[in-house]
């Protein structure tokens, strides 16, 4: 008898605990699951699947993981130069000028949402000086672990000319203006376990040291324009009034393949290093003289490319680092030889909600 009433409390206590199952809220959702639930986004779903789809959940968690916070803001400050380089004869004789804008400060602030990172600057002469400048630069950027890129727009009228022959001459004018828009794309082959959103949104951790190659493509379009009634009669007597160009344009879609390296130092620290080099599948460049129009062809290979490097301190909610991106293109060489370099650093510091 003692059995059968053990054996009958023992049925009542599981019909019991069966109902409460069965009851929303009858028991903590650890008792049953042994963890809290996923914080629900408010975002729609079909932009919470893109998301997914950018960021492959199916990383490799002994390398790489998302953090587990959704959104994050970080102040930063940054400084981009242009700069261009010109090789060409002049009567009989080789000229090579440098021609570097002032460097553009900027101060602002970056929003994002996991791999998605949006913001706002403002020029500090602009802003504490009250200072008006034709100098502009504006760009955003959806850093995936497996796809994802970068654009930018720049212009400025404010640079400084010298001479490679002669190292002490040079000159600042406003008589040049710029206008660069560049798109990149990137492709990581090794996604699950390198994790571009660690250095550059800081959406992930990268917990061990890994690298990848990555394949690229992109679209660059660039204007460089000289005003020849602004120009110094310093700098018009080193020049043939009948052989300098008024304007230069250029355009290419370009290809590549490169290969990038996080460095996970301790705890704390990581570095990032990146290089992809590309070339010109489509290209169409034009010099603009003051009576005609010719083309600026390439006797070779147009070749150029993108480095990225990158500090990061991380510490839970709290992050800071720096990052620069060098974009590498060779406009032409013939008649002129043109290169162009565009870098752009960023000092940041950043809290994760």
């Amino acid at each position: 008898m003692k059995y059968i009433s053990r054996k009958s409390g023992l049925l009542v206590q599981g019909l019991c605990m069966g109902l409460l199952l069965l009851l929303p809220g009858g028991l903590p959702y650890t008792a049953v699951h042994g963890q809290e639930p996923a914080r629900q986004s408010k975002l729609p779903v079909w932009l919470e699947r893109v998301f997914d789809q950018l960021a492959v959940s199916k990383s490799d968690t002994l390398y790489a993981v998302r953090n587990n916070y959704r959104f994050s803001i970080k102040p930063r400050v940054g400084i981009s130069v242009g700069i261009f380089s010109f090789d060409w004869k002049q009567g009989g004789e080789r000229q090579e000028y440098v021609l570097n804008s002032a460097p553009v400060c900027k101060v602002g602030a970056n929003f994002s949402y996991r791999n998605l990172t949006i913001g706002f600057q403002r020029d500090v002469e602009r802003l504490f000086r009250g200072k008006q400048t034709n100098n502009a630069e504006f760009g955003a950027s959806l850093y995936g672990t497996m796809l994802g890129g970068d654009y930018f727009y720049s212009s400025s009228n404010r640079y400084t000319i010298r001479s490679e022959q002669d190292k002490d001459w040079h000159l600042r004018t406003s008589c040049f203006r710029s206008r660069r828009l560049q798109a990149n794309g990137y492709w990581v082959l090794n996604h699950r376990r390198f994790s571009y959103p660690a250095v550059f949104t800081q959406s992930y951790r990268q917990k061990r040291s890994c690298g990848s190659v990555i394949l690229g493509l992109s679209l660059h379009a660039e204007q460089l324009e000289l005003d020849a009634d602004a120009l110094p009669d310093e700098l018009a007597d080193r020049l043939d009034a009948s052989e300098y160009a008024r304007e230069i344009n250029y355009r290419s879609l370009n290809v590549g393949v490169g290969y990038a390296y996080n460095w996970v130092l301790g705890r704390r620290w990581m570095l990032h290093g990146s290089m992809l080099p590309s070339v010109s599948t489509f290209k169409r460049a034009r010099l603009k003289f003051s009576g005609h129009t010719d083309p600026l062809s390439v006797d070779q290979v147009n070749v150029g490319g993108i480095a990225r490097l990158g500090v990061l301190w991380d510490k839970s909610r709290n992050f800071a680092g720096f990052t620069t991106v060098i974009n590498m293109n060779n406009l032409g060489r013939t008649p002129v030889d043109i290169s162009s370099f565009y870098v752009r650093n960023r000092v940041f510091y950043g809290v994760r909600f």
